[in-house]
């Protein structure tokens, strides 16, 4: 039964501001074998994370108890001392017993995943499509829906007239992660001004979570909209997208909004025009050059 605090690397380290009394100390931390060396009949690892970690020394019956593998936790009683190496003070706990090792928790396979999400630079959609509608451009876009549902309705009745601002295909995919994986990377090498992944609420949207699918999200040139399920629906797919939009009706409004906070682009000025107002400038510099001529000759027989 362990009576003493048990304290952390840390802990330990800041119990060296009143000096380096020879004391007995239980400590709990991370053991990191990959530096391991033997040196005067001590094995050394470092206990804790780099900057708050103690070098363990552990003599050979103890440290052959010692877990073999990085990051396993151990907790160890030990008597806490220092050694001078390079001009420095470098703080140690000589081991004498092994209380308790527990295995390091294996790693979430999710976390390079949300690594990835974390590092994403995305791209502004709602700006790039509104510099393309004042340039006169109509954007093209694809739709991407499920093969069955109607939610390509609701977006429909919200985006109205102004879906003619727009050139927006359309495809009905399955949306096994697989396929989806396929329509996404075939339909990045085709020039869309963006991709938008539809899809109504209900069962399912774990499908939208798979690691294959937020990979090939993250890889795409093309900027990725997602408006999936219902406002409190929340997928890595979703997260992965340059504009993530909470409801597909929604994506149909915030798209006729942008259609209509853009004035429509200026009426080119055709060539002919611009040719007879020309000759009409000119008629009239004749008429009144005649009209001069007419005068002066009137004034002076």
């Amino acid at each position: 039964m362990v009576q003493e605090p048990i304290l952390y690397p840390g802990e330990a380290l800041r119990t060296l501001r009143d000096g380096f009394p020879r004391r007995v100390l239980v400590v709990r931390g991370r053991l990191r074998r990959s530096s391991r060396a033997y040196r005067s009949g001590y094995y050394h690892s470092l206990l804790g994370e780099e900057g708050e970690g103690l070098t363990l020394l552990a003599p050979p019956a103890l440290d052959a108890r010692l877990p073999r593998e990085d990051g396993q936790l151990v907790t160890v009683r030990g008597y806490l001392d220092f050694t001078l190496s390079e001009g420095r003070i470098q703080p140690l706990l000589q081991m004498t017993e092994l209380i308790a090792t527990e295995a390091a928790p294996a790693p979430d396979p999710r976390l390079p995943l949300y690594e990835g999400l974390a590092r994403k630079e995305r791209k502004d959609v709602p700006t790039l499509l509104r510099r393309a509608l004042l340039s006169g451009e109509r954007p093209r876009l694809l739709f991407l829906y499920p093969r069955e549902g109607i939610v390509d309705h609701d977006v429909e009745r919200a985006l109205g007239a102004a879906r003619a601002a727009f050139q927006i295909e359309e495809r009905r995919v399955g949306f096994a992660p697989a396929t989806l994986v396929g329509e996404l990377e075939q339909a990045d090498l085709k020039g869309y001004a963006a991709i938008a992944v539809v899809r109504g609420g209900g069962s399912g949207l774990s499908a939208l979570d798979h690691p294959a699918l937020v990979e090939a999200a993250l890889a795409l040139r093309t900027p990725l909209i997602a408006a999936i399920g219902h406002a409190k629906d929340s997928t890595l797919l979703a997260a992965a997208a340059d504009w993530r939009v909470e409801t597909p009706s929604l994506l149909g409004a915030a798209l006729k909004e942008l259609a209509a906070a853009t004035p429509p682009p200026a009426r080119p000025f055709p060539v002919w025009e611009l040719w007879l107002y020309r000759l009409l400038a000119l008629g009239a510099a004749l008429w009144l050059l005649w009209r001069w001529l007419g005068s002066t000759t009137l004034t002076n027989p």
